[in-house]
């Protein structure tokens, strides 16, 4: 069993707190929350045009109730995924578990994994078509799918996450990044 490791100013790794069997990434919430407000401000406001609460300047045709009920609704729904979406993924030692979990501000369904099928951490950089920046994946080789830990738009940030991630798992980091040297 390993012993207490010092990353930055906490104890443990980032996001663990002060169990140091437990890992914790969570996505959601912050800066995410604020793109959220105006997205359901927006959807609110021509829902309520929509059914007639707030008037509608100009000429009234079915259509343009219609496109507000439409458009309301999408941003609506958007702002709520924005403003309440929460997701994250728990991997603890002491269970033997990856905890992949998704829900709005609480966890509504989680999908679980043997931690023991897990041979290797991975880092990758992502392309266009997958997202920006880099990302670390835990990776097995009975798994039709790697699991993300996080995705990271700084390699030196991403580095150091994936290699915390394979220290604390004890289990072998691969980078296919192509970065080489200190300057990553």
């Amino acid at each position: 069993m390993m012993g207490k490791m010092r990353f930055g100013s906490r104890v443990g790794i980032p996001g663990s707190g002060r169990d140091t069997e437990r890992i914790e990434f969570k996505r959601g919430g912050g800066a995410q929350t604020l793109f959220g407000i105006p997205f359901i401000s927006v959807g609110v406001l021509a829902l309520l045009t929509c059914i007639g609460l707030i008037p509608m300047e100009g000429e009234r045709g079915e259509l343009a109730f219609m496109a507000a009920g439409f458009f309301g609704a999408v941003f609506a729904v958007l702002g709520a995924l924005l403003l309440f979406g929460r997701s994250g993924l728990t991997i603890d030692r002491r269970l033997g578990e990856v905890i992949q979990w998704r829900g709005l501000i609480v966890p509504m369904s989680k999908t679980t994994h043997p931690l023991a099928r897990f041979d290797r951490v991975r880092l990758e950089r992502r392309r266009e078509g997958e997202g920006r920046g880099y990302a670390v994946l835990l990776h097995g080789k009975d798994i039709p799918e790697a699991v993300l830990v996080e995705q990271i738009d700084d390699c030196r940030l991403a580095m150091r996450t994936a290699e915390r991630l394979a220290l604390f798992l004890e289990k072998p980091l691969e980078d296919l990044t192509g970065a080489a040297g200190p300057d990553r």
